[in-house]
């Protein structure tokens, strides 16, 4: 049965069906306010005053043309979002107010339920394809929390005709991934999944060995050989702590960059005769990373500093240790609440973590503050930090597992308690804390 709060939903698709049109007929105004913001993220206003004048130009620039977008795309879509009660958008953490009715829906559904879900499904495809990559930096969030849950939700109602042409010309496809490949027109679909970040960067780093850079990032192939020949020319130590420090930033905001692409699932989508732009950063970690390696060696210092400090605990088995590594590598061992821990407690919690299931270490590393540091340091969507748990703690993807039980842990949040039990949860892991020395 089709309760109110689906139909809400499925009406709030059908508007932004309805308005496909007129959103790609603004596209103009998205384009120069990107173009804007990319304008500035080139440019280093704290380090010198030409930037700084450049920055603040762009940003006046900004000001004035983000009021026409607000009015022309943001409104309007906001307005339905609140009309519909589609969902909580003042929050970082987006909640489908409908998620627990399609759940029951799929479970308990007729022939006139069907015909609904099908109506919807493919207008929501058809929107989606035709501005999925425009018009949507305010609600990042919005679309792709509501991405992931109506992909997962609409898989579940495949059918081989499975997509409907505006024209509604019955198309029929092998599955719902060839149907967004037919829609868009434009793109091959490469069928690769990766169960985590860590396999998808093994994977490309492979592929790009022999790549190239392109013309339009002969800079960075510039920077990374002048580094190269700052280090064999060093004398002292300071040049080549400047080396060593500019490859581990440099390693660090690549990493950032391509698990963004990583979580956008752009690596899936690769344009006929050419290859992904992606490659390119790919390419620059490969070196970046090399340098970095290269580096430490002749910093003895640093070496023995940073080997003090990724020195591992004694661990029981393989999985505690890879788990110990990975946590590490995001800043673990600088948490607060870690730092105080002796080198046997470090070690006790990361067993903890890797033996007692997923919603004991949500609740664990929730409680020590491993969420909320990796918002700051390495993530910039909370999506993103879900797929990176995942890739740390999981062997497959459950960034979707590790959303639902980080949100049962806020009392206010209506995600589902019996499904995610992190909650559950939160006095045991402090208990457990407070014990160790």
């Amino acid at each position: 049965m089709i309760t109110k709060a689906v139909q809400n939903l499925f009406d709030f698709i059908d508007y932004l069906y309805s308005q496909t049109d007129y959103f790609l007929s603004q596209q103009h105004l998205i384009d120069e306010v990107n173009e804007i913001r990319a304008e500035q993220n080139k440019l280093r206003p704290t380090k010198h005053f030409k930037d700084k004048a450049k920055f603040d130009s762009l940003h006046k620039d900004f000001l004035e043309k983000l009021p026409v977008v607000e009015a022309s795309i943001i409104v309007p879509i906001r307005e339905k979002i609140e009309f519909y009660d589609i969902a909580d958008i003042s929050t970082p953490i987006v909640n489908l107010n409908a998620l627990g009715d399609l759940l029951e829906l799929q479970r308990n559904f007729d022939e006139q339920d069907l015909l609904k879900i099908k109506k919807a499904k493919n207008q929501y495809i058809i929107y989606r394809i035709k501005t999925r990559w425009q018009g949507y930096f305010s609600f990042g969030l919005f679309f792709s929390d509501l991405d992931r849950e109506l992909y997962e939700y609409f898989k579940f109602f495949e059918e081989d005709d499975e997509v409907d042409y505006i024209s509604n010309k019955p198309v029929k496809v092998e599955s719902f991934e060839e149907a967004v490949q037919l829609l868009t027109g434009k793109a091959v679909y490469q069928n690769i999944n990766f169960s985590s970040f860590t396999n998808f960067l093994e994977h490309y780093k492979k592929e790009v060995e022999d790549f190239e850079f392109d013309n339009r990032h002969s800079e960075v192939k510039r920077i990374i050989e002048q580094q190269k020949m700052k280090l064999e020319a060093a004398t002292f130590q300071s040049e080549i702590e400047e080396v060593l420090q500019f490859a581990e930033k440099s390693v660090k905001e690549l990493k950032n960059n391509l698990l963004n692409v990583f979580n956008n699932e752009n690596y899936k989508t690769k344009v006929i005769d050419s290859a992904p732009t992606f490659y390119n950063r790919v390419k620059a970690l490969l070196e970046y990373e090399k340098l970095y390696k290269s580096a430490l060696p002749v910093q003895q210092d640093k070496t023995e500093a940073m080997s003090e400090s990724l020195a591992e605990p004694q661990l029981k088995d393989t999985k505690a240790k890879k788990l110990n590594s990975s946590l590490v590598e995001y800043g673990f061992n600088n948490l607060e609440k870690v730092e105080k821990l002796s080198d046997k407690s470090k070690g006790r919690i990361i067993e903890e973590i890797s033996e007692k299931g997923l919603p004991y270490a949500v609740a664990m590393l929730d409680y020590l503050g491993f969420f909320n540091h990796l918002l700051l340091k390495y993530c910039h969507t909370k999506e993103s930090m879900y797929k990176l748990v995942s890739g740390i703690i999981c062997d497959k993807d459950s960034s979707r597992a590790i959303k639902g039980n980080l949100n049962t842990l806020n009392i206010n949040s209506k995600e589902s308690r019996e499904r995610y039990t992190a909650h559950q949860f939160t006095e045991t892991v402090e208990n457990y804390y407070q014990q160790l020395e």
